[in-house]
């Protein structure tokens, strides 16, 4: 009987310790300073693309952030904060007090992550940092014929040149261009992204069709991509 007594009050103590543990840690998480940070980049994509936009060269990026204690933005106003791109200091308290925000002009080639750290080396006493990764993105270019095994049909084939990652504002400040080596490319209109290429019942077509694709930003002929893929006939 004592045994069993014992038992239920060891399982008791448990459940009790356990409660009182979670309990702390929930209130310690919901009064843990947390930094609520926010990015873009200007770089160009097409309207339906919803992923994150990553930086290209010569884009500018704009960051800021919240500090966010007990569920409410913190006042911070008066508090020493310091930015680091790419562990260089670029901004601190020489340049005022309470700077949430960040903007600068890219300048980062390639695939590389662009590294922001940002820093409160008092807040109540204690450092808090934040590190936030941007990519860098080279300009691409995916070519759309509406299907997705590659094959195309004899006859007419509309496709569409989809640009991204380009420094430019909208797709009017690039030039699209459209090559085959069998059948006919035409431009629906001037210097318009969708094309489209008539391919002869009679041509030879046994070994398929190679698109090339090559956009240009007008204003920059160093900013360009290009892709060539090649396709089955049905």
């Amino acid at each position: 009987m004592n045994k069993d007594f014992n038992k239920k009050i060891k399982i008791v103590f448990l459940l009790f310790t356990f409660y009182f543990l979670l309990s702390t840690l929930s209130v310690f998480a919901q009064f843990t300073p947390q930094f609520l940070v926010s990015w873009n980049s200007q770089s160009y994509t097409p309207n339906w693309y919803n992923g994150k936009i990553g930086a290209t060269y010569g884009s500018s990026v704009n960051i800021s952030f919240e500090l966010i204690v007990g569920g409410k933005v913190a006042d911070i106003s008066k508090t020493g904060i310091r930015w680091y791109k790419n562990d260089k200091l670029v901004k601190n308290e020489n340049n005022g007090l309470g700077i949430k925000n960040y903007s600068f002009i890219n300048n980062t080639y390639g695939e590389d992550d662009i590294e922001i750290r940002i820093s409160i080396p008092d807040y109540k006493g204690n450092t808090l940092d934040k590190i936030i990764k941007i990519p860098v993105k080279s300009p691409e270019v995916i070519l759309d014929t509406k299907r997705f095994d590659r094959k195309l049909s004899k006859g007419v084939n509309p496709i569409t040149l989809w640009p991204f990652f380009f420094n430019v504002i909208d797709n009017r400040e690039l030039s699209f261009n459209l090559s085959s080596d069998k059948g006919a490319v035409s431009n629906l209109s001037n210097n318009s992204s969708i094309f489209n290429l008539e391919l002869n019942q009679n041509a030879l077509l046994d070994t398929g069709v190679r698109l090339q694709a090559i956009v240009k930003n007008i204003k920059n002929a160093m900013e360009s991509a290009s892709r060539m893929i090649q396709y089955n006939i049905e």
